[in-house]
Formats: C-alpha cells, structure tokens, sequence
C-alpha cells in the first residue's frame, strides 16, 4: 500500500491551498535548472530542427506518458494500492519526479557523463588520492542521477527545491551509493557521499526497506517513472531519427505495420502517420506497463530483495513479439542515430570541452593559494559559494558548475577560455 508522509526534509511556508506534491511540481516546473533543459542534448547534439527534442520535451513528455500509465493503472487495480483520496496527490508526485528526472545531466547527453568519468579516470586520478574510497567512486563513476539528487536537494535555485521526501524518494532510480553495484551490467547508483545524510533521513521517514549499507529498496512510484522515461526514449529517439532522415520512412512504416497489423493506420502525410502509429504502440505499453505494475505490488518483497528490474525490461522479456519489435527500433536507432556520422562529431568535441574546462577548473580551484593569479581569475567564473577546504567539495564545486551548464554555454565558455571567440 503506497502512502503519503507530507513531510518535507526543511520546513517552507505554506501560502495557499495546493498539496505538498503540487507544490514539489511547481517548484521543478519554476526552477532555472528545468529551464536550462531546453538546450540540452537528448540524442542529437545542438540541433538545428525545431521538432528535435532536447531534455525538456523528453521530460514533458515522460510526465504525459506516466499520467497515463496512472490512468491505467487505476482502471486495472481500482485503488487497491493506495487510497482514492490519493489520487490527484499521486498524480502530481509522479508528475514531479518526471520532469525532475534528467536535471543532473551534463551538456551533451550521456556522452557528458562519460566525459567526466574518464577524465577523473585518466587526468584527475592524482586529485582523488587523498580522498575515502566512497568519495574516490563518486567521481570515477560520476553518474548523473546521483548529480540529479544532488540538484534538487542543494543546487536549483541555489538551495535545493525543498521537496517532500516522498517525490525525493520517487525520484531515486538507484537508492544506493557508488560503492555498491547490484547490477552487474549497469553501472548505476543514485547517491554522492554529499547527500548520504540527506537520503538516509528520507528513509527514515518514510520507513524504506534496507538492504544493505546505504542501499534501500526502491520507492513503488520509481518503477512508473523509469518505465515511462524507458518507453519515451526508446520510441521518440526513433521518430526523430526518421523525421531527420537519418532513417527512412518506408523502413519505419515496414517495422511498424507489422508489429501493429489492424491497428495500422495510415495517413496521407507521412510524419502524420508516424505520429498516429507511434501514439498506438505508446497506447499498447501504457497498458502493459500498468499491468506489470499491478504485478509488481502484489509481490513487492521479491523485487526488493533481488535486483531491481525495470518493467519494460520484464515485459520484452516475457514477449518475444515485443522484445523483436523494440531490438530492431534500438538497432536502427544505435546505427543510423547515436553512431550517425553529425552526432559522433559533435559528441566526440562535447567530450574535448567537458575535459578542457575541468583541467582549468580542477587544479584551480585546488591549488589556489596565494588567491592572485590565472588560478584566481578562472575561479571567479564559478558560481559563488561558502567557501570549503575539502577537497571532495572542491571539486563538486567544479563538476556542479560543468552540469548545471547548456550544450550552448559550455561550447562558448570553452571558446572564450581557449581564445577562439572572445566577441
């Protein structure tokens, strides 16, 4: 049975007759963080067509698409797992952590992410020496939705959004540090050391099953969330890698009039029948998912105490119509989209700025002792803040920095500091 704690880790006013989670979305919607994902990359880096989504309409419509699932869910299970008086408050929970969900990516993608990881890897090991191992981990597998906690509990709008600790519960994929690595073939974990406390305390109120150390079980919500954002990506991507012509119409309307049969509908225009096809096959997993759902609370310890599993994953693997539909869609998407000949550049240069900027920030903002000097001019670009000694706060000072910054800003800032375009 799913509840609701309206609790908040830090007391806000309240001011006018919304509920907590209305609020919590409010406050995401309102926040320049949201706003900055407008010019971040979802696939295709800086593009130029207008119907190319970017991280904020990847999140707008992972929220539509969760409010659907919800639809579902409740004409499946008829409030067998929370209480009817819940409805709406459930409804805007979800809706929050979905368009929280990518706050804490880097510029460029994913490919930002990995940007950071390597260079700690290969240029930033010697800064890392003196720090505990778990600290060590947080930047050798930076991952941007432990960045995502980071950014809802201490950065948008410089002092964390205050949000209930039941959406910060639901916006936690991987409720474990980076010390910890359930899955085998993904390397995943959703806590810095820097929010440790902070989640702990989450736990505590609203009693989340440990696991281990510093790994709980996952909020029910999560599983909704990530089965929305898993759907989105993986078919969206696809649309607009055809409306780029980076795949070919025919191909798609072969892929999907077999998959869809009967319920193929065509148009007289072909990005209309893409559209109308793809809302179909989103109607088909909206269902699915609902149901994987409702399986999923009637047997909540098994999934706890295992490794966590998202529900499209379970669903392509209980049918293999669906699984051959979806390893053709990420096939194409992986040969003629992420390995297509514009976005490997872009990327690959995404990759030389990111690198770029934290070998000037880094060891600025390390050996900045003397406060004169190019250390003390660079380090006056970066955001204020009270001031640490620590080392494993200096640099998430810079990595804070370089996160929060647009696919735009960063290409600039990195031509600005290397004398390429200073007008």
């Amino acid at each position: 049975m799913i509840t609701l704690s309206n609790r908040r880790l830090h007391s806000t006013s309240v001011g006018d007759a919304r509920n907590q989670y209305a609020r919590d979305r409010d406050r995401v919607i309102f926040s320049s963080a949201f706003r900055r994902l407008q010019d971040k990359t979802q696939v295709f880096p800086m593009a130029r067509a207008d119907f190319v989504r970017t991280r904020l309409t990847h999140s707008i419509e992972v929220a539509s698409v969760a409010r659907s699932i919800l639809s579902e869910i409740l004409a499946v299970a008829n409030h067998k797992f929370w209480d009817q008086d819940h409805n709406q408050a459930i409804s805007e929970l979800l809706e929050a952590t979905c368009l929280a969900h990518d706050l804490g990516n880097p510029p460029f993608g994913h490919f930002g992410e990995e940007a950071i990881r390597q260079w700690f890897i290969l240029d930033g090991l010697k800064y890392l020496e003196d720090l505990p191992e778990a600290q060590k981990q947080d930047f050798l597998r930076f991952e941007g939705n432990a960045q995502g906690l980071r950014t809802i509990l201490k950065l948008a709008n410089h002092e964390g959004l205050k949000l209930s600790a039941d959406t910060i519960a639901a916006f936690v994929k991987y409720p474990w540090v980076s010390t910890i690595q359930p899955h085998p073939k993904k390397n995943k974990f959703g806590i810095f050391q820097s929010e440790i406390k902070d989640y702990r305390e989450v736990a505590k109120i609203l009693d989340l099953k440990p696991i281990q150390a510093d790994r709980w079980g996952r909020h029910p919500l999560v599983y909704i969330m990530e089965a929305a954002d898993d759907l989105c990506y993986r078919l969206i991507d696809y649309q607009d890698g055809v409306r780029l012509k980076k795949i070919a119409f025919s191909e798609a309307q072969t892929l999907l009039s077999q998959f869809l049969g009967q319920k193929y509908q065509e148009k007289l225009i072909p990005e209309h029948e893409l559209e109308r096809n793809l809302a179909v096959v989103f109607g088909i997993f909206t269902q699915e998912i609902a149901q994987a759902f409702c399986d999923l609370m009637e047997n909540p310890l098994a999934e706890t105490e295992s490794t966590p599993t998202g529900l499209m994953d379970k669903i392509l693997w209980q049918n293999q119509d669906y699984s051959r539909f979806f390893t053709t869609i990420a096939k194409e998407s992986y040969e003629k989209c992420y390995s297509d000949r514009d976005v490997i550049k872009i990327e690959l240069a995404g990759q030389k700025m990111i690198s770029s900027l934290l070998s000037q920030f880094v060891p600025a903002i390390l050996n900045n002792q003397s406060g004169r000097g190019d250390y003390a001019r660079i380090l006056k670009l970066l955001p204020q803040r009270s001031e640490s000694h620590h080392t494993y706060d200096k640099l998430q000072r810079v990595t804070d920095y370089i996160c929060g910054m647009t696919d735009s800003f960063a290409c600039n800032l990195y031509q600005e500091l290397g004398g390429l375009n200073l007008y």
